[in-house]
């Protein structure tokens, strides 16, 4: 199965037009001439954005994120979300040009399929159709077999009474994520 992009059309609601034209117009102005192009994802350009409560989420392709100075765009995004508090929180995440090209598993399926390019050239458009595959899968999840492994450590070295104080602290309203646990740990749970 050959994956479709999540947003195929721009709609952005009136309530955040003007502060995504004028972020990008900042960025840009900002990083004069080091941005090959901007991309959105999430409720923004999908156009069910809730003022006040939902984020921004930019993507920034460039030929050297090192040519993006975090200490600026960070002042920009503190400057934005005094001037529009319908935005709860933007979060802008930078790649390079040859990330999205060379990782089409990764920086290319996120270009590709999750995000909409609103300026510049869409790179991800050079990228391979990306069809679900065990490889695919496993190039997604490149770190969560080292969670899956840090986790199973804390827990392993947790006493029974931490953990049952971080489950009832977490989810005290059902018991079926206890009665798993119990399970796998080998513990007597009764109901």
């Amino acid at each position: 199965m050959i994956l479709e992009k999540v947003i195929n059309r721009i709609v952005i609601q009136s309530e955040y037009k003007d502060f995504v034209d004028k972020y990008i117009e900042n960025i840009l102005t900002e990083f004069k001439g080091k941005i090959h192009s901007i991309y959105m994802c999430g409720s923004i350009p999908k156009g069910t954005a809730k003022p006040f409560k939902s984020d921004a989420d930019f993507t920034i392709v460039c030929v050297n994120p090192k040519d993006i100075d975090y200490e600026r765009l960070s002042n920009i995004k503190d400057r934005f979300l005094e001037k529009y508090p319908v935005v709860t929180k933007i979060d802008t995440i930078i790649c390079s040009i040859d990330d999205v090209l060379s990782k089409p598993h990764e920086w290319g399926f996120w270009v590709k399929i999750i995000c909409v390019c609103i300026y510049g050239h869409d790179v991800g458009e050079k990228v391979p159709p990306i069809i679900i595959s065990p490889e695919f899968i496993l190039d997604l999840n490149t770190e969560t077999k080292e969670e899956v492994d840090r986790m199973h450590s804390l827990l392993s070295n947790a006493s029974d009474n931490t953990l049952k104080t971080r489950y009832w602290t977490v989810n005290s309203e059902s018991d079926n994520f206890f009665k798993g646990l119990c399970f796998v740990l080998n513990w007597r749970h009764v109901a």
